[in-house]
């Protein structure tokens, strides 16, 4: 949904974003904020906010939003950072919005999306929030909320558009409600079902075989493979990083019954998969694989540069606790 498309709402519409930023070893390539080029393929004007923690925590905003002022509103969307007390005082109490990819008081933080499908869970949403002083992040009165059915075999870069464009709809009908209504309030959340979404860390893609059902294995690669893929390592000295970038359950009556425990792993030239025993007597087919400082490639092409040193009567043993040759 477009400026032009709600007059009703908005006059004009300002984007605040992150300044060009070269990034790379050798810093060669300039990075734009995706919203920046959205901005200017909209011709629409654009500020930016300081880079530096301690210069963002006293941030003013320009004129004309440096003075307290009815038609002002503030709206936030994944900026990933707490907007500062002199920003925020020169918005009035429903002027000052975030939208937030989850159903608040559930999923506060900074990875709703990922957390969401992390947990296996069938019904997500969208919230639009009160950004309140000093309280922290996403503990804001609700405006306004809406679900979202999670479709099966989600990934985190399908469901995240369908988040976004529910949490714009929501929000103008926000901004519509408060200005036909002026009885229109928000709610407090109910911060006894508060939930946390932390920052996804490394360590959060090694996979843990003994533990970790195929299941398991396979969420987590959908929620968090576009920025963390899940990996393993390979029996050399190195304990050298295998990412697997496609993968599936297996159905029990597909199961290879040469893989015993888990983490032993075997080439299956009937699809060209490769197929890993987990927990719980589950199995994972992965089709596609990254070695460490290589190229993705098909299984099939890994498994032929497999050293032979590393199998016993063709079976692999992948993970940290398998002692090296």
């Amino acid at each position: 949904m477009t400026i032009d498309r709600i007059p009703d709402v908005l006059d004009s519409l300002v984007v605040a974003t992150t300044q060009d930023q070269w990034v790379g070893r050798r810093r060669q390539t300039l990075s734009v904020a995706p919203l920046k080029l959205t901005a200017q393929l909209h011709d629409l004007p654009v500020i930016y906010v300081p880079e530096d923690k301690i210069e963002f925590s006293s941030w003013v905003p320009p004129p004309p939003f440096d003075v307290l002022s009815n038609n002002n509103i503030l709206v936030t969307a994944s900026f990933g950072r707490r907007i500062p007390q002199t920003c925020l005082r020169y918005f009035q109490r429903g002027r000052k919005l975030n939208v937030h990819p989850s159903l608040l008081p559930a999923y506060r933080g900074a990875a709703p999306i990922q957390h969401a499908l992390l947990d296996g869970i069938g019904t997500t949403g969208t919230s639009i929030i009160e950004m309140e002083d000093g309280k922290g992040f996403d503990f804001g009165d609700i405006w306004a909320q809406q679900d979202l059915k999670i479709p099966p075999f989600s990934t985190y870069r399908s469901l995240e558009p369908e988040l976004a464009k529910l949490g714009g709809r929501l929000l103008v009908q926000v901004l519509r409600q408060a200005k036909a209504d002026a009885n229109f309030a928000a709610i407090p959340q109910d911060h006894s079902l508060a939930t946390k979404a932390r920052l996804i860390k490394a360590e959060q893609s090694e996979i843990q075989w003994s533990s970790w059902d195929a299941e398991r294995i396979e969420r987590t690669h959908r929620a968090i493979g576009h920025q963390r893929p899940v990996f393993t390592t390979t029996p050399d000295k190195r304990r050298s990083r295998l990412q697997l970038l496609e993968m599936s359950v297996a159905s029990e009556n597909a199961q290879l019954p040469s893989l015993r425990v888990p983490g032993d792993a075997a080439y299956e030239p009937s699809d060209n998969s490769l197929r890993i025993k987990c927990a719980n007597q589950t199995q994972l087919i992965v089709s596609v694989v990254k070695g460490e400082n290589k190229s993705a490639v098909k299984v099939k092409e890994w498994w032929n540069g497999v050293p032979s040193v590393w199998l016993k009567d063709g079976v692999l043993k992948l993970g940290s606790s398998v002692p090296p040759p």
